[in-house]
């Protein structure tokens, strides 16, 4: 079984966030959970892994994979998607959180890499196969102009440590050893420690 580790964005503040709001970005929730991959091999058999190549498949909930069917339906063998998986960690025991699964890539389809294709496009095509659940979604997104009002709403989300922003033409750069940073992604954290608590901005002594 083939498997692609899952790029990783770069740190940035949040002085940062207006520049991106251009039309050549898009802006997303920064879920607080675990990074995890899905993927159908060539035999039609569905797997479910960790960032760091742990299997999760005897991990994640049993609802979760069933309410998963309806997309996994849709892809051809030979794919992977990628996603957090929303569970174990402490924001899934704040007020209004519950184990869930969000998407936000494709990386393979169809037994081909899509390693060259632009995010714009894996973006669309993950749009058009995710059938969408009370715990399976796509990840949240920015209305263009609104990048710095949705970062400030993200503050309020217990499931959220802030956002990523990824260019529209950007490609990924990770391989099947590891995880890479991607230099056109970056990510601003509001909360973060290994409690998910932690209130960033005010250690930073700024704020947008």
């Amino acid at each position: 079984m083939l498997k692609h580790y899952p790029d990783k964005p770069f740190d940035r503040l949040p002085d940062d966030i207006a520049s991106w709001d251009d039309g050549e970005h898009v802006c997303q929730k920064k879920c607080d959970g675990w990074r995890f991959e899905v993927i159908k091999t060539l035999d039609g058999d569905i797997h479910y892994y960790s960032r760091h190549d742990k299997s999760l498949t005897d991990d994640i909930e049993y609802h979760l994979k069933q309410e998963m069917k309806a997309t996994t339906e849709m892809m051809p063998n030979g794919s992977q998607l990628d996603g957090e998986w929303m569970s174990r960690r402490a924001c899934s025991k704040r007020p209004g959180a519950s184990p869930g699964l969000t998407l936000f890539d494709v990386i393979r389809w169809d037994r081909r890499w899509l390693l060259r294709v632009p995010y714009e496009q894996r973006w669309e095509r993950l749009q058009n196969i995710v059938v969408p659940t009370d715990n399976v979604r796509l990840v949240d997104c920015a209305e263009p102009g609104e990048f710095v009002a949705f970062y400030e709403k993200q503050k309020k989300i217990p499931t959220s440590e802030g956002i990523v922003v990824k260019h529209l033409q950007s490609t990924l750069v990770g391989d099947r050893k590891a995880s890479k940073k991607n230099p056109r992604w970056f990510k601003v954290r509001y909360r973060g420690g290994q409690d998910g608590e932690t209130l960033l901005d005010h250690l930073r002594g700024g704020s947008v």
